[in-house]
């Protein structure tokens, strides 16, 4: 069973996080089923979120700012999720300095925006992120969604 735990900001962006969060481990991860994700909605300088890889490949912690707009709040669950996918399928190990992507070393240096965007795992996350966003907006306007299939605001799942 996969386990989030959503904490700070409002009810509804609470709901908003657990629905998106839940949508990328169906979508991205759909066999995981040993997810352990803590989410801090909070106020960050510098970024919209962060995505931290705990004791193992299967437990995170991630932080979103809570003061995006619904839009960019949502796209950046997206792209931490990615990063959560990558972790969990070992696309991406943490070696200290070294990143290992795809079993290639890198050193996790950058010292512009554009030499981030450039790191390989990021670009993954970025474009994905606007495909999940686009997928998942597909998903919250179905017929499906509103007629109660779907558990809104579920914290703990399977």
């Amino acid at each position: 069973m996969n386990y989030v735990d959503i904490f700070g900001s409002t009810k509804d962006k609470r709901d908003l996080a657990a629905d998106v969060i839940q949508y990328c481990i169906k979508t991205l991860m759909p066999r995981i089923r040993s997810l352990d994700i803590s989410v801090k909605l909070t106020k960050l300088d510098g970024a919209d979120g962060f995505c931290m890889e705990g004791e193992d490949n299967r437990t995170f912690e991630i932080e979103i700012d809570k003061t995006l707009s619904y839009e960019d709040f949502v796209t950046c669950i997206c792209h931490e999720m990615v990063h959560v996918k990558q972790h969990v399928r070992n696309e991406l190990v943490d070696k200290g300095v070294f990143k290992k992507w795809k079993g290639e070393e890198h050193i996790f240096a950058y010292s512009t925006t554009d030499e981030y965007m450039e790191l390989p795992w990021e670009k993954e996350a970025y474009e994905l992120q606007e495909t999940l966003l686009s997928s998942y907006t597909a998903y919250r306007n179905s017929t499906k969604y509103h007629t109660g299939i779907h558990t809104k605001g579920c914290s703990v799942f399977s």
